[in-house]
């Protein structure tokens, strides 16, 4: 019961960070201000996340396929965020406009690029813990449940296929200033349902990649057991 509800402290943080991150992503549906409040509790959210997990920092695990790939995600995660902070910053108007870095337009391309990547790599970062949320889902509500849930997740992450090959979705994430068409008829929920579709995508196409990769750990094992 205990580890239920430390895992489940660490999904309700996973859902509040891609809830935040498909918030502030949406153009200009709430004020500037708002926006950085919002932005500076997501920071928030983020040390915590890093204070309740600090004990990982401390723990020595033997190389293989997913440890690498979950390192390599951490560090990808980790620049992003520090972009995202350092050109937010950057482009601040209320809360660090004292703050002086340089070229505001840098930064606003710098700000735009960073974090639709930080919402691929924290959503990829989530996805590699995907395995134990559905083990525990099926031990507590039944397998049938876990099928639901998955089915549901996949259900969503079909919303997000044709927005990741638009043109628009490309252009911000190699950091390219370009124009951003933005409805003002079309709903701001539509919005964050279409920039959280593409983190549920990205975190099952990292969930299959640790699959792929805890395979061939196992293959590895096998191999050298059977020498």
């Amino acid at each position: 019961m205990k580890a239920f509800k430390s895992f489940l402290i660490k999904i309700i943080m996973y859902v509040l960070l891609l809830g935040s991150i498909s918030l502030l992503l949406v153009p200009r549906s709430f004020p500037l201000l708002l926006h950085e409040i919002i932005g500076t509790a997501l920071f928030c959210i983020v040390l915590f996340h890093i204070y309740i997990l600090r004990d990982y920092f401390h723990y020595k695990e033997q190389k293989s396929f997913t440890s690498i790939y979950k390192n390599t995600l951490l560090v990808l995660v980790a620049v992003s965020f520090c972009v995202v902070i350092i050109s937010g910053i950057g482009i601040s108007r209320y809360l660090f406009s004292a703050v002086d870095l340089g070229s505001g337009r840098v930064y606003h391309q710098l700000h735009t690029g960073s974090v639709y990547l930080f919402l691929i790599f924290a959503s990829m970062h989530a996805g590699f813990y995907f395995d134990r949320f559905f083990a525990l889902i099926s031990e507590s509500l039944g397998h049938k449940s876990k099928i639901a849930i998955i089915c549901a997740l996949y259900f969503i992450a079909l919303n997000a296929l044709p927005l990741i090959f638009s043109y628009e979705f490309i252009d911000k994430i190699t950091f390219n200033q370009s124009f951003s068409f933005f409805d003002d008829e079309r709903s701001v929920w539509l919005y964050i349902v279409d920039n959280f579709s593409i983190g549920i995508l990205f975190a099952l196409l990292s969930y299959n990649f640790y699959k792929l990769f805890l395979h061939f750990d196992i293959q590895r094992i096998r191999n050298n057991n059977a020498v």
